[in-house]
């Protein structure tokens, strides 16, 4: 069998962090929200919060693949997917309320 190394470690981590900063750019969205009273950045930051925790899960569950088997393992298409929508939800939300509140 082939050492990987550390490579499996450092793939996983990379998506944890990334799904951690989608969590917080939700949360980040929700303040924003209630401080605005705005229902879009509320809708969008509701969006964005359960894409983020979608996304923390499937990249939990990836890093445990990884790591435990030690194998290198293909991309997660899932993953890539989740991480799309959540950072396309994102931007669509910014600039909708961006554009609304210049109006």
């Amino acid at each position: 069998m082939r050492d990987p190394g550390l490579q499996p470690e450092r793939t996983a981590m990379a998506w944890t962090r990334t799904a951690i900063s989608a969590l917080v750019c939700a949360v980040v969205y929700l303040k924003l929200a209630l401080a605005a009273h705005s229902v879009l950045l509320g809708v969008g930051g509701a969006v964005m919060l359960f894409g983020a925790l979608g996304l923390v899960l499937i990249a939990m569950r990836r890093r445990v693949d990884l790591v435990s088997t030690g194998v290198r393992v293909a991309p997660a298409g899932h993953l890539l997917k989740w991480t799309a929508v959540v950072v396309c939800v994102g931007a669509v939300v910014s600039i909708a309320a961006t554009l609304i509140e210049r109006m």
